[in-house]
């Protein structure tokens, strides 16, 4: 399990040894690559995700449970009807459509 605020903390150590040897190539009229690393920590500190994977299929499940048109999902059934709702549940939410390698991104239960 990732944990968020300890990989937060490393990140941000990393950054700080990095902005003082930038700072002193700064001082030293060697460098400017120091100003950005405070950019870029602010940057990263904003990044906090809106909902996290498992509160987005929460919410879509949850809405599903709420509609009174009955959906079947299985091998065996066309999956266009539900693949429609997942658009219109993430439009909905104007989150961002699939990035193209995103079936490389997640794990089936039971497969290997």
């Amino acid at each position: 399990m990732v944990d968020k605020g300890k990989d937060m903390k490393k990140l941000m150590e990393t950054l700080a040894k990095s902005s003082e040897s930038q700072e002193a190539f700064v001082k030293s009229g060697l460098s400017t690559e120091g100003a950005k690393t405070s950019r870029i920590i602010t940057t990263i500190e904003s990044q906090e995700p809106e909902i996290t994977p498992r509160e987005a299929i929460t919410a879509f499940v949850a809405w599903l449970t709420t509609r009174e048109t009955v959906v079947t999902m299985s091998m065996y059934h066309n999956s266009a009807e539900p693949c429609d709702l997942v658009k219109q549940f993430c439009d909905w939410n104007k989150w961002s459509e699939c990035r193209n390698d995103y079936t490389e991104r997640y794990k089936i239960p039971g497969e290997e």
